[in-house]
């Protein structure tokens, strides 16, 4: 229905995609570089690449995006 339907920009209707195919831990925003786990985010006003920090597990990386994922995009967040 149109009525459930909220106004959003092309950059807030693209939080929602799922995590990429090509995606080795299956953990949006973590990656694995030098046997670390990286926590990133792309920000769609600044057009770049944010890195959160780096982190032991996959699991810190993983709250550290979704912590900072929900600061930034509020009502339009969407953690995996």
């Amino acid at each position: 229905r149109l009525c459930n339907l909220r106004e959003a920009t092309r950059p807030q209707n693209a939080y929602n995609a799922p995590t990429p195919s090509r995606n080795r831990l299956g953990l949006k925003g973590v990656g694995k570089k030098y046997n670390r786990y990286l926590a990133r985010l792309w920000d769609a006003d600044l057009k770049k690449t944010i890195e959160l920090g780096r982190f032991d597990s996959a699991s810190e990386a993983k709250r550290c995006f979704d912590d900072e994922i929900q600061k930034r995009r509020g009502q339009f967040a969407y953690p995996d």
